[in-house]
């Protein structure tokens, strides 16, 4: 998420229906698709303007109520091999949105799992060349959202209470965490 932000211009709860329609297109079927968004959520929830951590969670309510699960990794990326190896589904189609190729440790990754990989990049990056093709197909991140605003609608997602509440109390437990890890800054080392 840190890497590929939301473009301006685009509205976070329409990345979703944008992935699924690129996916569909791609694919030649609608299948389910689960999307993790992993990122530094408390540098993603910071309000540009302001410079200072200041909670604005309106971008990550927009796109976790549309579905997708918001994964914090403050230190990157590394996680991701373990999450795809934890969340594993047969035949699985895995989408990589990033710049950041050290998520993927080893690129046989994919291979390994039995998943069909796809990759999104930012337009001011291309991808790594790797010796064998790990990726089905590549996108621009940007292109990619843009070309599939018109095929995606107006597919809004209905989100019920309960979702609503826990990303409340999700929101609440990252607010409390930001305070109270800048009140540990604090302490002095004796």
């Amino acid at each position: 998420m840190n890497s590929c932000p939301v473009p301006d211009g685009v509205e976070p709860g329409r990345v979703r229906a944008c992935i699924e329609s690129a996916l569909e297109k791609e694919m030649g079927r609608r299948s389910q698709v689960t999307i993790f968004a992993i990122g530094n959520l408390e540098y993603i929830s910071m309000t540009k303007k302001k410079k200072k951590k200041n909670i604005s969670s309106a971008l990550l309510e927009e796109i976790y109520s549309s579905g997708i699960f918001l994964i914090h990794a403050p230190c990157g990326g590394s996680s991701f091999g373990c999450l795809l190896c934890e969340w594993y589904e047969p035949g699985a189609t895995v989408m990589l949105i990033s710049c950041d190729y050290s998520m993927v440790n080893n690129p046989l990754l994919f291979g390994i799992t039995g998943s069909s990989a796809f990759c999104a990049y930012p337009e001011d990056y291309r991808a790594p060349i790797f010796d064998y093709n790990v990726f089905a197909k590549e996108f621009v991140w940007e292109t990619l959202l843009k070309d599939n605003m018109t095929t995606c609608g107006e597919m809004m997602m209905i989100v019920n209470n309960l979702l609503l509440s826990a990303f409340a109390t999700y929101a609440w437990r990252l607010s409390k965490y930001v305070a109270n890890s800048s009140l540990i800054s604090r302490v002095k080392n004796t």
